[in-house]
């Protein structure tokens, strides 16, 4: 009896001593990064002092003498507050989430960088004033010297997920324009389901709708039946995963002002509420008050991965900003050369695509990393999106009117996931009905079986 006891206190006292070990790990973890505002800070490469008060909300205002100093601090202290952030924003745009969340992100990494947006970047670079690059750079430079400073001290999602932040790239800074441009864009949403209203309600009914219609009549993808699948699933899929990682950030914006001459004070307000990822923590923005005697004294939110103030006040005026929603995105139906599926037909003549090949690194569940090649390709209007949900569904209710006229195996759809297994369907439905006509047409974003007649 006392041995049993002796064994159960034992195994208590070991519990016991777990219990208090992982939740000492678990705060260590996610405190070692909060940040001790209180410390003085020796930052390599600033010509004077600068100084930093956060005030009861955390916020910070920066006090330079001049303005190469006054961004390099910005991005050290961006770094202590949003690094993490950063850096998954940062992936968004270089479509590199799988390095860090697996192969479940290939397809959104894919999407992503069919957007090109690093390329665009480097145009934009390229025609940046020398001066306002030399202020980026420093900031570049203060994020940098905080990664030095604090590899040991990442925030808790870095020992989460396993890994380390790179350097940060003053181009990573220049991404955050595709990536607001791209998170801001509404005709990926609204146009496929502004058909679908028409086919619903009638094309009268529909207009009333929609505003004045004498400046411009409104284009719709009419290739898509009534009643069928979205083509852009492949896509919608890739951009809900963007939007559970809190990365997604838009759900509208308005602003107004009032004259003086109604207020009591006798100065205008300007009001501007962007709507901008209020559903997520941290949200997009961040909030600093920037200063540097007789040439910048400036308050209000930034960008997280950026040096400048966005929407705010000086000491002289105030402004806003807002998104007027507008129709940026289109889709189009290509045809595609089925004895080459690189390419497609424009003003009747097969065209070769541009093809992409990228590397999309993949961390497995051991940690270690994988690679995949990834085909990108691109026609006259733009990327080209295959949808094998949609090419699966078209082609199963081709197959269900062909088993009614005398049969097929009914799981000959079970695996089409290529341009190559419609051509086996084809071949197998051929051999079966001996002198079928197979009239296979690729329109835009899905394969289907348009024609089956019998010989």
């Amino acid at each position: 009896m006392k041995t049993l006891k002796r064994i159960l206190l034992g195994l208590g006292i070991i519990i016991i001593l777990a219990i208090i070990t992982g939740l000492f790990l678990i705060r260590h973890v996610a405190n070692r990064a909060v940040t001790d505002y209180n410390e003085n800070i020796l930052l390599q490469g600033l010509t004077d002092d600068v100084e930093v008060f956060r005030d009861e909300f955390g916020v910070p205002h920066v006090y330079a003498q001049n303005e190469e100093d006054l961004y390099r601090v910005v991005g050290y202290l961006m770094a202590q507050d949003r690094l993490w952030q950063m850096d998954l924003v940062r992936r968004v745009t270089t479509g590199r989430l799988s390095e860090i969340f697996g192969e479940d992100m290939i397809d959104t990494d894919q999407l992503l960088r069919s957007l090109g947006i690093p390329e665009k970047s480097a145009l934009i670079m390229r025609n940046t004033d020398p001066g306002m690059m030399g202020y980026i750079n420093a900031f570049t430079d203060g994020v940098n010297q905080y990664l030095v400073d604090y590899q040991k001290k990442l925030p808790f999602e870095f020992a989460v997920l396993g890994y380390k932040p790179d350097k940060w790239e003053s181009i990573h800074s220049f991404n955050l324009i595709g990536y607001m441009c791209w998170d801001l864009t509404k005709g990926l949403a609204t146009e496929l389901i502004l058909l679908k209203i028409e086919q619903v309600v009638g094309h009268e009914k529909f207009t009333e709708l929609l505003p004045d219609q004498s400046i411009q009549e409104p284009v719709y993808p009419d290739f898509l039946p009534a009643g069928a699948s979205e083509p852009y699933m492949s896509i919608q899929a890739a951009v809900k995963k963007i939007r559970e990682l809190g990365a997604e950030i838009f759900s509208g914006s308005n602003n107004w002002a009032v004259s003086g001459k109604l207020t009591e004070t006798g100065f205008p307000i300007v009001a501007n509420d962007m709507h901008l990822g209020l559903d997520v923590a941290p949200g997009i923005w961040y909030q600093m008050h920037q200063h540097v005697p007789g040439k910048l004294n400036v308050t209000g939110v930034m960008l997280s991965g950026a040096p400048f103030i966005i929407c705010g006040h000086n000491d002289s005026i105030a402004w806003g900003m807002t998104n007027v929603s507008v129709d940026n995105i289109d889709f189009y139906e290509e045809t595609i050369n089925l004895d080459d599926t690189n390419q497609y037909k424009l003003d009747g003549e097969w065209k070769n695509m541009k093809v992409m090949e990228e590397k999309i690194a993949v961390i497995t569940g051991a940690g270690s990393g994988m690679g995949r090649e990834a085909s990108i390709l691109f026609a006259e209007n733009g990327y080209a999106i295959a949808c094998t949900d949609i090419e699966k569904a078209a082609l199963e209710k081709t197959v269900e009117d062909i088993k009614k006229k005398g049969g097929i195996a009914s799981g000959i759809v079970a695996d089409l996931t290529s341009v190559d297994d419609i051509k086996r369907l084809a071949e197998q439905v051929k051999n079966i009905y001996g002198g079928v006509d197979v009239l296979i047409n690729f329109v835009g974003f899905f394969l289907k079986l348009a024609k089956l007649v019998d010989a």
